[in-house]
């Protein structure tokens, strides 16, 4: 790996855009304490982007983890420092999801302190900023969970109104590409209280019919967390792991069926921590 970022160029050609997708191997990546941001190597010789082009680059930054342990904060204000180094500035930064880390598990005090280390950080970065949902970025959706079953704050309120994120799921266009963030940790009810399971569910399906319908006319970036497809057994080495498992969203096919029908150019994920 080269310790430097590389931003994803974006022109309307989607070969091109497909060939430096592939460079980004799902976006810049966070090393640890460090958080030097890196690309794989792939030896691609990838084309010049004239002048007459539309083009424009732009950063995926995901599973980030920022808390005051280990040193993570520091590592993420490392990794900010480098995006704002870059000799090409981004236009913008897409975040992956598991900004902070985390709310299922950790007392309701701590977690608004994770969530405020990340947002001060990211909020130094000299372009704007995307916020997605990650598993770790929600309070109290787990049975080990450190806040009261009824408290007003559990699931999503706290990440997506400190990221100012207009709802758990949206979309925007930017230079004449339309990018629309998803939300992939899909609450429900159990035994031992509020959980989670990883979906989309219907209704955000049919919003996303319905969103790039109306955006037809714009070629597509999806951002998702939990990934819709992950090869992590294969990674692993293990014969005994299910293609369909925690690692991928349920309703996979029913989001690829909507990709397809609607020509989306590529979908950016998270969570396995696995450059695929």
């Amino acid at each position: 790996m080269k310790e430097k970022v590389s931003p994803i160029t974006v022109s309307k050609s989607r070969r091109d855009f497909i060939k430096k997708i592939v460079v980004g191997a799902g976006g810049i990546g966070v090393l640890s304490v460090t958080a030097k941001a890196s690309v794989i190597e792939t030896g691609l010789n990838l084309p010049t982007i004239s002048d007459e082009d539309t083009a424009f680059y732009f950063a995926h930054l995901t599973d980030m983890h920022v808390r005051r342990q280990r040193q993570g904060h520091i590592g993420y204000a490392a990794c900010i420092a480098s995006v704002n180094a870059l000799e090409t500035k981004p236009d913008l930064v897409l975040m992956g999801g598991d900004m902070a880390f985390d709310g299922l598990y950790n007392e309701k005090e701590d977690f608004i302190d994770m969530i405020d280390l990340f947002v001060n950080a990211s909020n130094k970065l000299d372009m704007p900023w995307y916020g997605c949902i990650g598993n770790h970025d929600v309070l109290g959706l787990s049975s080990r969970r450190k806040v009261a079953i009824d408290d007003p704050d559990i699931g999503k309120k706290l990440i997506t109104e400190a990221t100012g994120m207009p709802g758990n799921y949206y979309s925007f266009n930017h230079n004449g590409w339309h990018f629309v963030v998803m939300d992939t940790i899909h609450e429900m009810d159990t035994p031992s209280g509020p959980s989670y399971s990883a979906k989309l569910g219907e209704e955000q399906l049919n919003w996303l019919r319905f969103d790039l319908g109306a955006n037809k006319d714009m070629p597509t970036v999806v951002v998702i967390h939990i990934a819709a497809f992950c090869n992590i057994g294969q990674i692993n080495g293990d014969p005994e792991a299910l293609a369909m498992n925690h690692m991928v969203i349920s309703d996979n096919r029913e989001f690829r069926e909507i990709l397809e029908r609607h020509g989306v150019k590529a979908v950016l994920q998270g969570h396995s921590h696995q450059i695929e």
